[in-house]
């Protein structure tokens, strides 16, 4: 895989705030990374040092196997979370002046535009767009030039959920076409629906980098309902890959170390006399996951 971007035990210190701690991270190209965390926790922090806009306190990070540059820069695009346009200037007409910024073809605008589904709005003033087309319009800004990598700061903040989908199937249509994307979201469904990797941080520490397919399967989560839960409870510790279980109503949640077939898990109970009445397995969430973290890291702090 070509490496595109390495960040290497990145910090950075605010006073006495530590934003950012040993934050580590290698993104491949065709890559869609999601940066998750909630507010205060280092992403819009990582952003800014990785776009060269805030001074890391220690560490270091490379953009294509160099250390940042102007000409690394003008591969990359960014929407930051409050994109600057001109209110009395048409859509074109602000595209006209960041194409200027960024060295690109005024005949990109059509192409662009056309990509956002703003074409038909292209002499429009930017103070008549609502929220969702100011954002569509700040993508198709960041695409100027045809940068190989998007980074793209809570793209949805404030949408409602019309718009949050419409930028969401932006984004997977770039990655589609094979663009390395960097998104900051606090946004858990967000970041599962379109990311292939997820980094997840807190108080400024990476709790997890990895892949969104691999979170999302290394663990079950059984339901399962019997006459008896005491006896229940106890089989349930028993079965191989048992991880842990809670107690919900009339049920039991059981977690799993590895994948089961919900088939397996009734024969094992039907073997010991037990017969379920509700068996269903579902799909770990990153949300679920995400929650754990957190909770994991909270704990450790007291």
């Amino acid at each position: 895989m070509e490496e595109v971007l390495n960040i290497n035990n990145l910090c950075k210190r605010y006073g006495s705030v530590q934003a950012l701690s040993n934050f580590t991270l290698s993104v491949n190209k065709g890559e869609v990374w999601g940066i998750l965390g909630p507010n205060g926790s280092g992403k819009t922090t990582t952003l800014s040092i990785i776009l060269g806009a805030t001074k890391q306190s220690r560490g270091d990070y490379q953009w294509f196997g160099n250390q940042v540059s102007s000409e690394a820069l003008q591969k990359i695009g960014a929407l930051l979370e409050h994109p600057n346009f001109y209110p009395y200037l048409s859509a074109t007409d602000n595209l006209r002046i960041v194409a200027q910024i960024r060295k690109a073809d005024n005949e990109e605008i059509k192409r662009v535009l056309s990509f956002v589904n703003l074409y038909e709005r292209r002499n429009h003033k930017y103070q008549t767009f609502s929220l969702g087309m100011k954002q569509r319009l700040a993508l198709a800004a960041a695409m100027l030039g045809k940068p190989e990598v998007l980074i793209l700061d809570e793209p949805t903040n404030g949408l409602d959920p019309t718009g949050i989908a419409e930028i969401r199937n932006l984004i997977s249509q770039l990655a589609s076409e094979g663009s390395t994307v960097i998104l900051a979201s606090h946004l858990l469904d967000e970041v599962q629906k379109v990311c292939t990797h997820v980094a997840v941080l807190s108080k400024g520490k990476n709790l997890f980098s990895g892949n969104v397919n691999q979170v999302l399967s290394d663990e079950d989560v059984i339901e399962v309902g019997a006459a008896g839960s005491a006896a229940l409870a106890d089989a349930l510790i028993e079965f191989p890959g048992y991880k842990s279980h809670r107690v919900l109503h009339n049920m039991i949640e059981l977690s799993l170390n590895n994948h089961t077939d919900t088939g397996q898990l009734n024969s094992f109970l039907f073997e010991r006399g037990i017969v379920c009445t509700h068996l269903f397995a579902k799909k770990r969430s990153l949300e679920n996951y995400y929650l754990e973290l957190i909770s994991n890291q909270s704990g450790a702090q007291h």
